[in-house]
């Protein structure tokens, strides 16, 4: 008896991860999409401009840990599936043009970095969001952009 109690706990995070598991399956491929941007601004504004959307040919993010829960960093990224309005995926991350801002130059000059967000590549049409964290900490969207999956100008990876 004392055997099946401590086999318990692992039977149940196995069958959360096989859970998991049919979520990525159910919205992603086994692949990556690319999402190139500028960041542009100075030390008190920023925007983002769309460059281009690449597919390459391998995801190498979780598969189980689709939705970041621990808010870390500046931006956030969420990626939302169009014809349910759920969001499917998210991240937190730090960018350079962030660091920039922090810097004497950004006072006076206005510049641009190149950025890049990636995501498990989606089955059905989705919906980008980027926020930033203002200065109360809380996010603010920034950017949004939706992806038709079947768009003729989604650059392939060569390599």
């Amino acid at each position: 008896m004392k055997r099946i109690i401590a086999l318990l706990p692992c039977i149940m995070l196995l069958l959360q991860a096989n859970q998991s598991w049919a979520q990525f399956d159910k919205y992603f491929h086994n692949k990556t999409l690319r999402m190139d941007y500028a960041h542009c601004g100075d030390s008190q504004h920023d925007e983002i401009y769309f460059e281009e959307l690449l597919e390459e040919p391998y995801w190498g993010g979780s598969k189980t840990n689709l939705i970041d829960t621990m808010f870390y960093g500046n931006y956030y990224l969420n990626v939302y599936d169009v014809a349910s309005n759920q969001l499917i995926y998210s991240r937190g991350y730090c960018t350079l043009f962030g660091e920039w801002q922090t810097t004497d130059e950004a006072q006076t000059t206005q510049r641009y970095c190149s950025e890049t967000v990636v995501m498990p590549f989606p089955k059905n049409d989705v919906r980008i969001e980027i926020s930033a964290r203002n200065k109360k900490g809380k996010f603010v969207k920034k950017f949004e952009y939706t992806v038709d999956v079947d768009n003729y100008f989604i650059k392939k990876d060569r390599r």
